[in-house]
């Protein structure tokens, strides 16, 4: 795994051979426009931020200015390195963690930051988990300490609700693949699911990189 800056992913997938039986097209996903829904979840994403500000603002009187605004800067590769760890433990490989990329997918960036996977197949709770991990892991993390040193709670409830305005498309994601079938495959090098991306359920699979 490596880390970029200034830089997207490659869009050539590697030429792969795959050998699947009992193979059959999953249609249960959720028919989004792609463009309309990208712009709310960033509309909602960027409210998200300016509410995190205003609450910071409005008690500035009890909250250091600093370490409150430099969590927003902070929090994005945390984030990021919260996913990769899942994968991680997951046993899945990961070709990059891309920081400020110019391009995703050959389109403006979506995203700051985000993990690319290598091509590989993930069942549907594997990667609902992909998803959802840095929500899960920092929201609980930041608990843990606000509870264990009450000097620092009040910055860990703003990590926390920070955390949540950067994990929405996360959630619309994994709302979205929370529809399919339970022995859903996902090849989440190949697109967003949450953007008509095809979805294939197997029985028994094969792959290896040509």
């Amino acid at each position: 795994m490596k880390i970029y800056f200034f830089k997207s992913h490659d869009t050539i997938v590697p030429r792969t051979s795959c050998t699947w039986e009992g193979v059959a097209k999953s249609e249960k996903y959720p028919q989004f426009k792609k463009s309309t829904n990208t712009v709310i979840i960033t509309l909602i994403s960027l409210l998200w931020i300016v509410s995190y500000l205003g609450f910071v603002l409005r008690f500035r009187s009890d909250i250091r200015l600093l370490p409150a605004l430099c969590t927003i800067f902070l929090l994005i590769p945390i984030h990021e390195f919260a996913r990769a760890f899942y994968a991680l433990i997951a046993g899945k490989k990961i070709e990059g963690i891309y920081f400020f990329p110019p391009k995703f997918n050959g389109r403006l960036p979506k995203y700051l930051a985000y993990v690319y996977p290598s091509f590989g197949v993930y069942k549907k709770y594997e990667y609902i988990l992909f998803l959802l991990f840095p929500l899960i892991f920092i929201t609980s993390l930041s608990i843990i300490i606000g509870l264990i040193t009450k000097k620092l709670a009040i910055y860990c409830f703003l990590t926390a609700l920070l955390n949540i305005g950067y994990s929405i498309y996360d959630i619309c994601q994994a709302l979205a693949n929370i529809k399919s079938e339970k022995n859903v495959y996902i090849f989440p090098h190949l697109g967003e699911s949450i953007h008509l991306r095809t979805k294939w359920y197997l029985g028994r699979s094969k792959c290896g990189q040509i």
